[in-house]
């Protein structure tokens, strides 16, 4: 895959974050997702781990990716997202030296209210007149909202793949199929079919109707997206509980303050310590 972007970015990596040290590097999406990491890796292998490898961020997926094709020997983490099981195993045959993250994003580590429970020290935990109930119960009490966003999302940001890969935009801007009056129904037909409302609605309902029979752990994993679950509900609710605190700070200690997931132990083998 040829990426824009992705050499410039390639040598400021490289530039920055190896010089002459001799250092792998673990590619991340963003700034984000570099402190999250670096806090768990460090949490995992302490200072050893620095002085072999460079957690770097590439700026975005799309680079992530566009990396990972010029440098086998870096590995590299993106969001699951809404990417189906069909696309992530596509993604890894491509990319070798890929890793998915089992979790929608990197911010459904922080929305769990076990494990916010468990990251949380106890002077705060007090502050709380309801404890972990409390906390449980605000958490989720619009959960049933935030899965039908979730969703959605699954079944509507792949459409614009999906109409790509049937000609849109490109094959009606054609100078050429501009003329030809059948070619140009026959293509506003291919995207008409695939953009059917009906359909699209109906496997909307039964997907919901799947995904609400999953396990709480599931819903809250795999079909809310994180990052905006965070930063509109979650991080409210722990400034009300708690009190005000940036919500770049309340994720830095909410992942200093917690576990190591069970769910990346895979991830931490690739590192060779």
């Amino acid at each position: 895959m040829r990426v824009k972007g992705a050499e410039t970015r390639r040598q400021e990596i490289i530039d920055q974050y190896i010089g002459g040290t001799g250092k792998r590097v673990f590619l991340v999406e963003g700034e984000d997702d570099k402190n999250a990491f670096s806090e768990m890796l460090e949490k995992r292998f302490g200072s050893e781990f620095e002085n072999r490898w460079a957690v770097a961020p590439a700026g975005g997926k799309l680079l992530v990716l566009g990396l990972l094709a010029k440098e086998p020997d870096w590995i590299g983490m993106v969001d699951r997202d809404e990417w189906a099981e069909d696309t992530i195993n596509e993604k890894k045959a491509e990319y070798p030296n890929l890793n998915i993250l089992p979790r929608f994003c990197l911010e459904n580590y922080l929305i769990e209210p076990a494990e916010i429970w468990s990251a949380l020290p106890e002077i705060q935990k007090s502050r709380i007149s309801g404890g972990f109930e409390q906390l449980r119960t605000e958490i989720l009490a619009d959960r049933e909202k935030w899965i039908r966003h979730g969703v959605l999302r699954t079944i509507i940001n792949p459409l614009w793949d999906g109409l790509i890969a049937r000609g849109f935009q490109s094959d009606l801007l054609d100078f050429n199929n501009a003329q030809d009056d059948d070619k140009i129904k026959d293509t506003l037909r291919k995207w008409h079919d695939f953009l059917n409302p009906g359909m699209l609605f109906q496997t909307f309902g039964e997907k919901l109707d799947m995904v609400r029979r999953k396990p709480l752990s599931e819903q809250i994993s795999l079909w809310i997206d994180g990052k905006e679950f965070f930063t509109s509900h979650v991080h409210k609710v722990l400034n009300r509980l708690l009190g005000q605190q940036s919500e770049d700070e309340r994720k830095k200690q909410l992942f200093r303050g917690r576990t190591l997931p069970d769910d990346l132990d895979f991830l931490w083998e690739k590192f060779g310590f």
